[in-house]
């Protein structure tokens, strides 16, 4: 597992509340379902290809990481909370991979 997947299953895992663990299960109580799905997008967006998303989720299929998007993009459209999230979330991960402040994106 690298840095950026690591950081993405520990911040999005503290952000909703749940265990790593609990995002690498086959659960699919709601609040995890919408962690693991945002935690995809980070790491597709950061370039991760989508069978490297969906493997750092204990996922075995490149569609569960496209579905994940789709889904993503909609609950994004109708919650501005889950919105919210995301952007605080890229913009960390962001910080993460060009060494910059996470707060004011100044270089470290």
């Amino acid at each position: 597992m690298t840095d950026v997947e690591s950081w993405v299953l520990t911040a999005v895992a503290e952000r909703f509340r749940v265990s790593v663990d609990a995002l690498i299960s086959p659960t699919r109580v709601a609040r995890v379902v919408h962690a693991r799905h945002l935690g995809m997008w980070l790491l597709y967006d950061s370039g991760h290809s989508l069978r490297d998303a969906a493997a750092a989720f204990g996922r075995t299929n490149h569609a569960t990481a496209y579905h994940a998007l789709r889904t993503h993009r909609q609950r994004a459209e109708t919650s501005n909370e889950y919105a919210e999230t995301a952007v605080q979330l890229r913009a960390g991960l962001r910080a993460l991979t060009s060494n910059a402040c996470p707060t004011c994106g100044r270089p470290r």
